[in-house]
């Protein structure tokens, strides 16, 4: 799956619904520009079919996204899109500057991808399996 976010000053927390037997999670950046996953059979969820405005729920095929969010389409002085990018994006952590979303999947996934738009210090990207953290990442 691959995800078109863009984070405001926030932690994103991804969940799962089914036990890990092996947690290895390996963390690299693509080439800059590119918005399409190296797996042809990904899920890709684009927010650029959904209204401006706060969504405190979202339902996707394969899962939810829940907590302080937003999606948008213009730069505010705590969430804002990539450079040059004028599609919609989640701002998490919005109204405030601290806050958090989280995905929940549905079934077991082996690929997750993101486009991400801030990667500041303050920022943070944690996976859970069963409430406990197993691997974070940020800016």
């Amino acid at each position: 799956m691959r995800l078109g976010l863009c984070f405001g000053a926030a932690v994103l927390v991804l969940t799962g619904s089914n036990q890990v037997q092996a947690a290895q999670i390996d963390v690299f950046a693509g080439a800059p520009g590119v918005l399409t996953p190296d797996f042809p059979s990904a899920t890709i969820l684009s927010f650029d079919d959904l209204s401006i405005g706060v969504w405190p729920s979202y339902t996707f095929a394969g899962g939810t996204l829940s907590g302080a969010g937003a999606i948008l389409d213009i730069w505010l002085p705590h969430a804002a899109p990539p450079a040059l990018d004028t599609t919609n994006y989640l701002a998490v952590s919005y109204p405030d500057e601290a806050g958090a979303v989280q995905l929940f999947f549905s079934t077991p996934g082996y690929y997750f991808g993101i486009y991400w738009g801030s990667l500041d210090s303050w920022n943070t990207v944690a996976f859970l399996s069963n409430h406990v953290q197993i691997a974070a990442f940020s800016g």
